[in-house]
């Protein structure tokens, strides 16, 4: 059985293993919302999810579109422009490293979209920047 929470761990552990997007963002990278007083980080977080097929008596193998990008406060578009390019660097065609845990194997993991805004809260400007990502997964047992 293909275990959804592992999988999510597998995309945060892989963008939080990388000493080039962690010296870009260096406040981390987080599911959903970032710990408070954080100014340069990522998000990761599930925007959809399906399941394909049944060949046998499971699942033939599923699809997570995660919502990652990079957020920074301040106006320079330099950082996280560069953040951006990095995950997109370590994600699409990319390889997971998936635990035994996970009971699944990637099939493919790959871009679907782009995300770009600003948002400025309390006189504060928030840059948002990243992708949509498709991982899909086969089960293992």
């Amino acid at each position: 059985m293909i275990d959804a929470t592992e999988v999510e761990r597998a995309v945060i552990g892989k963008l939080a293993g990388d000493a080039a997007l962690a010296a870009l963002l260096p406040d981390g990278v987080y599911w959903d919302l970032a710990r408070q007083g954080a100014t340069a980080f990522a998000i990761v977080s599930l925007s959809s999810s399906r399941r394909e097929g049944e060949l046998r008596e499971g699942e033939s193998f599923r699809t997570f579109v995660y919502i990652v990008k990079a957020v920074a406060l301040g106006a320079d578009a330099d950082p996280i422009a560069a953040a951006e390019t990095r995950m997109h660097a370590l994600l699409h065609a990319g390889t997971l490293d998936l635990p035994a845990a996970a009971g699944c194997a990637l099939m493919t993991m790959q871009w679907i979209d782009r995300i770009r805004y600003t948002e400025t809260i309390a006189a504060e400007t928030w840059q948002h920047r990243g992708a949509r990502y498709e991982v899909t997964v086969t089960p293992t047992t």
